[in-house]
């Protein structure tokens, strides 16, 4: 499956020196109802090339990856990806990879943080102000409808605490002050052997959630 990405907001990312590993945004986000981006925490090990283009590498790299079965063996994340489309769609597990021609995919961390999902040895209070100016000048950018954060730990605590305004507390579902018309969820890591993540719950939980806050 081939999957591109618009780079029309390029000019855009490369005025904001904090933005350092930019977004994939699907070819078809800006036309998206609701414009969707999905949030990870950030690379966890050393890539060719430059760390600009680690997610969109990344990113296409697991989508190009995947067999006419619907596995994907080369991309130990693949899950992750495939899960959260499956979440959207509400289709099968091996029928929503082409939801991501309309969503944007971007990382917290602008800078490599560990060696592997378990190595966070990189993080410095200062490289979490950094990551959370950078977070809010790519929501300008994007203006995301609906942001899906990946982790209800670790990465809830990472985000912004001031200026949060829940919608639902118990979910971790809130808005900003700053950016009212921009909905974000944290939901189990759809990848963490540690997090479970039932695809068939999670599919009802954001319809739940779209039906309320959304429409």
């Amino acid at each position: 499956m081939d999957i591109y990405f618009d780079d029309s907001y390029d000019d855009k990312f490369e005025e904001h020196e904090k933005i350092k590993i930019w977004p994939f945004v699907g070819e078809c986000y800006h036309s998206a109802e609701p414009k969707i981006m999905v949030l990870g925490e950030s690379p966890h090990w050393d890539k060719d090339g430059s760390l600009q283009e680690t997610s969109r590498n990344n990113l296409m790299d697991y989508i190009e990856s995947i067999r006419e079965d619907g596995s994907a063996p080369r991309w130990a994340h693949a899950t992750g990806f495939r899960n959260t489309a499956a979440m959207i769609t509400g289709k099968g597990f091996k029928e929503s990879d082409e939801k991501w021609y309309d969503m944007a995919f971007y990382n917290f961390y602008q800078f490599i943080i560990g060696v592997n999902s378990k190595d966070k040895s990189k993080i410095t209070p200062e490289r979490i102000i950094f990551s959370k100016k950078a977070f809010f000048d790519v929501i300008k950018i994007l203006s995301p409808d609906f942001i899906i954060a990946w982790g209800v730990s670790k990465l809830y605590n990472w985000l912004p605490q001031e200026g949060r305004i829940f919608l639902n507390k118990e979910k971790k579902l809130y808005k900003y002050e700053a950016f009212p018309n921009t909905v974000i969820w944290h939901i189990n890591h759809p990848s963490s052997s540690w997090q479970r993540f039932d695809l068939e719950d999670w599919q009802e939980k954001y319809k739940d959630i779209v039906q309320m806050f959304l429409n």
